[in-house]
């Protein structure tokens, strides 16, 4: 029994290498975009925070520097807006915020606790002196710092209830040099927020254009270096096929380049090897044809050699002993002896031709010469839209045999299935080998089997005779099977045949095979080679 072996083929999605490198390409722009104006935002916005901070900072240092502390503490003591120390302070104050554009508020706080505080001067008349003042988280620490240091400070951009803000603190000292207050400057950061807002959305928009562009120039790249890739794809598809006549351009980068010349090369290599087995081939078919007409001619020569001689004596009896035939009679018989002597010259002539040689005998690998026999003919069924497969069987023992003849053989074969299916629209011709168990002994079976429309039973009995053949004139010449089956009987072999109107012919090659030849298992048995 012949099972088919094979590992199963895992087809992986395929993907475009042209839509790879170009997203490859536009994400690599976009993401350095992205980073660059990340990075150029961050940049820009600790710049600007910066400056506005110093600048709010040298606003409410130089506002200190200016306010009376002593009135101060008069006020914070009496609370009394009437009062000429709180006018004094309240005019320096407005003074402060008129001459400062980034000043939207300026104030004076008297610490509670670290957290809380109280409106002493404020240029807001909707807030009351003494009115508690709770602290922003981000202000926390910069009033503290402010009172226990004696140093001015600024905030970094923070948002609460009214919104976003940057503040500047100041410290008010007494005239022993103590902080017994401190000046607000607050700027209100909303416009400053919506500029970094549009520079966010800008960099994404540069992003996007990148992007963009970074897609179109990658579809130019990866179609510039694609392009021959396609080509040596289209070019190894037509070399499994057979066709070795395709060429690349040696152009391109220089690994591309090297990469197709090298192809080229392959496939020039492989085109003269086919060339150079064609060759052999219909040299070898022709000696066969040689060998196959020497045996036809032994025969016709043997069978004519004993009329020729007995017309031959039975003339020159006749011209002997006959003295009363007229001179014209004398002549034709004169003639009928002279070609009776060619014709049995001839014959001697085509008997030695058809002494040839029977081949050398030795060790054969059968499914080296199938693959050989299907290598030779791959092109020429593929030109007349015929599938040729093979199924090797593994492990099959060597049979001592003439590889030529056994390799004629095949050919003679694969060609009349060439022959019976073209035209089908699924012509296929398989040739398969495997090892066998005879009635009398082992041996190797080479099948060949086409989907043709088999043998009609009328034909069926005349295939292996010489010169029968059913094929249109100057297709064949009848001879491919019996000289087929002479060298299979010259092999000690066996040749049969199976045919079907709906699945086609079958040719079944039985050949010896020698014991010691055989692998032995531990029991003294045979393994047979499964296909």
């Amino acid at each position: 029994m012949a099972l088919q072996e094979g590992t199963p083929t895992i087809h992986s999605p395929q993907r475009s290498l042209r839509f790879e490198l170009s997203l490859g390409l536009a994400v690599l722009v976009s993401l350095g975009i992205l980073t660059a104006g990340f990075l150029l935002y961050q940049r820009q916005r600790h710049d600007l925070q910066e400056y506005l901070g110093m600048s709010l900072q040298n606003i409410a240092r130089t506002g200190a520097l200016f306010l009376d502390s002593e009135a101060h503490q008069r006020v914070v003591a009496t609370r009394d807006r009437t009062a000429p120390e709180y006018r004094e302070l309240r005019q320096a104050l407005d003074r402060i915020r008129a001459e400062n554009q980034l000043a939207d508020d300026v104030y004076t706080l008297e610490p509670v606790s670290d957290t809380l505080t109280r409106f002493i001067v404020i240029t807001n008349d909707s807030t009351r002196i003494g009115e508690d003042y709770p602290l922003s988280p981000e202000t926390v620490p910069l009033v503290q710092r402010v009172l226990r240091e004696g140093v001015s400070a600024y905030s970094r951009m923070y948002l609460n209830e009214h919104g976003r803000w940057l503040t500047a603190f100041a410290p008010i000292r007494n005239r022993q040099g103590r902080v017994v207050a401190v000046l607000d400057v607050d700027y209100r950061a909303d416009v400053f927020w919506q500029e970094l807002r549009a520079i966010r959305w800008r960099i994404l928009g540069f992003s996007a254009a990148g992007a963009l562009v970074a897609l179109a120039a990658g579809l130019w790249y990866a179609r510039r270096i694609s392009r021959p890739l396609e080509g040596m794809v289209v070019q190894a598809r037509e070399v499994a096929q057979g066709d070795f006549s395709r060429r690349l351009p040696v152009a391109g980068a220089q690994e591309v380049a090297d990469l197709a010349g090298t192809l080229n090369r392959m496939a020039a290599q492989l085109e003269a090897q086919m060339d150079a087995l064609q060759r052999a081939h219909l040299e070898r078919a022709h000696a066969a044809r040689l060998a196959s007409l020497g045996a036809v001619a032994a025969e016709l020569a043997h069978e004519m050699n004993q009329p020729l001689t007995a017309i031959l004596g039975i003339s020159q009896e006749i011209l002997d002993q006959s003295r009363e035939l007229t001179p014209e009679t004398r002549e034709y018989l004169h003639v009928v002896v002279e070609e009776a002597r060619r014709l049995r010259d001839l014959s001697q002539r085509l008997r030695a031709f058809s002494r040839r040689s029977r081949g050398e005998m030795r060790s054969v690998d059968v499914n080296t010469v199938v693959y050989d026999a299907c290598v030779l003919l791959q092109r020429t069924a593929q030109r007349r839209g015929v599938r040729l497969e093979h199924d090797l069987g593994r492990g099959l023992p060597e049979i001592v045999a003439d590889p030529q003849a056994l390799e004629q053989v095949v050919l003679n074969l694969l060609a009349n299935g060439v022959d019976a299916v073209e035209g089908r629209s699924d012509a296929r011709v398989t040739a398969t080998t495997r090892l066998t168990n005879g009635l009398a002994d082992t041996g190797v079976e080479v099948c060949v089997a086409d989907n043709g429309p088999g043998i009609p039973p009328e034909v069926l009995p005349h295939i292996f005779e010489p010169f029968f053949t059913t094929k249109d004139s100057g297709r064949g010449t009848g001879l491919g099977l019996p000289i087929s089956q002479e060298i299979v009987d010259r092999h000690a072999g066996t040749i049969r045949v199976e045919t079907d109107p709906d699945t086609g012919s079958r040719f079944r090659v039985w050949l010896r095979v020698k014991a010691a030849s055989l692998p032995q298992d531990p029991h003294g048995e045979f393994h047979e080679a499964k296909t």
